[in-house]
């Protein structure tokens, strides 16, 4: 049997991934520590459009994370379809233009560190950021518009299914290599792991039914397409769990799964997304503290406590930490994207410990 904290807290990173709270930033970390994957050291030139936009490309999922447990994530969706702002939707008026000037404030607090910039396209850079927060939360349906019609199906079925493994090993009582062991061996994910079909069947699929459920709802798509994808979502995990030699196998002959496996199709925006909303379950699996509990932890991250603080680790050690879980959903990923992906995804990881989200509205 393996260690219990770990189980739990693997098992919690399931369950609260599409609940928990989720603060992600654009690529830019520079990687000083041997011993994880190495970036480069020098300071890369700025490119402040591209900062700008990918800040921008997820303040949907900051604006949620900040409504906390008030609003959930449909109904804030919901509610920009129908014509509302971001600030009216999530319920928190001017207080989130604050909060997410907040949290840019804290990534820009990096820009100097990070890339060779001037002390005025710094302030440039501040001032285009703060422009389009402003915009974003004050503009009529602003996230709808941008999102209208975006609705990747294959995608978000296929990095659910790359996830299959690490979620049936957090589900299961056996040991990992023994799984993997068992896997070579050409028995199915679901054999291997030994844990009940209708819960692992449920673990993956919810998330994926989750936004095909707001994706009918904000009429993305209609309720027929909706229900034909719940069915595809159900019956293509079914087949991958029972397949020869895992999810990974089934894929090279199924397709569904085989296109959104293809390395040029992968999401990184999208994986990182969704990993940073269960970061409280990842740092409390990697955290020293043995008097920690998960729900002290969770709880006062949402009332504005950061992770660091909560673990008692650096960012960047808790970052790193963190960003071992998350690797090997990316060993079959060429090793230039996989890189760029773990670069990225550092750089989130690193802001989101070192900020609370305050849930007491």
């Amino acid at each position: 049997m393996r260690n219990q904290k770990a189980w739990m807290a693997a098992l919690l990173s399931t369950t609260l991934l599409f609940s928990g709270a989720a603060l992600s930033a654009p690529k830019a970390y520079a990687d000083d520590d041997d011993s994880l994957p190495v970036f480069t050291k020098a300071k890369p030139a700025l490119d402040t459009k591209r900062f700008v936009s990918e800040w921008m490309s997820d303040i949907f999922t900051k604006a949620v994370a900040f409504a906390g447990t008030d609003k959930d994530y449909a109904d804030i969706r919901d509610a920009l379809a129908a014509g509302s702002t971001l600030a009216e939707a999530t319920g928190l008026g001017s207080e989130l233009s604050q909060k997410l000037l907040v949290l840019a404030d804290s990534g820009l607090s990096q820009v100097s560190q990070n890339y060779s910039v001037s002390a005025e396209q710094l302030d440039t850079l501040r001032t285009e950021l703060y422009n389009e927060i402003q915009a974003a939360v004050s503009t009529p349906g602003y996230v709808a518009e941008v999102e209208k019609g975006k609705f990747d199906f294959s995608s978000l079925l296929g990095q659910r299914l790359a996830e299959a493994k690490s979620i049936a090993v957090g589900m299961s009582d056996e040991e990992p290599i023994d799984i993997e062991d068992a896997l070579s061996g050409g028995q199915s994910l679901l054999g291997a792991a030994q844990v009940d079909k209708a819960s692992l069947v449920s673990a993956l699929a919810a998330p994926v039914l989750d936004e095909i459920e707001a994706a009918v709802n904000a009429k993305r798509i209609s309720a027929e397409e909706g229900s034909k994808l719940t069915d595809k979502t159900l019956s293509s995990i079914e087949s991958a769990i029972a397949a020869p030699g895992g999810v990974q196998a089934a894929a090279a002959s199924s397709s569904v799964t085989a296109s959104v496996y293809a390395p040029a199709k992968f999401n990184a925006s999208a994986f990182i997304r969704q990993h940073l909303r269960s970061i409280a379950s990842d740092a409390y699996l990697v955290a020293e503290k043995d008097d920690l509990e998960f729900d002290e932890l969770k709880r006062s991250y949402l009332d504005g406590v950061p992770l660091t603080q909560l673990t008692d680790l650096p960012a960047y050690t808790l970052a790193t930490r963190i960003l071992k879980l998350w690797e090997p959903e990316l060993a079959d990923l060429p090793e230039a994207t996989r890189s760029d992906v773990l670069e990225q995804a550092l750089r989130s990881i690193s802001e989101a410990v070192s900020t609370g989200v305050s849930a007491n509205k």
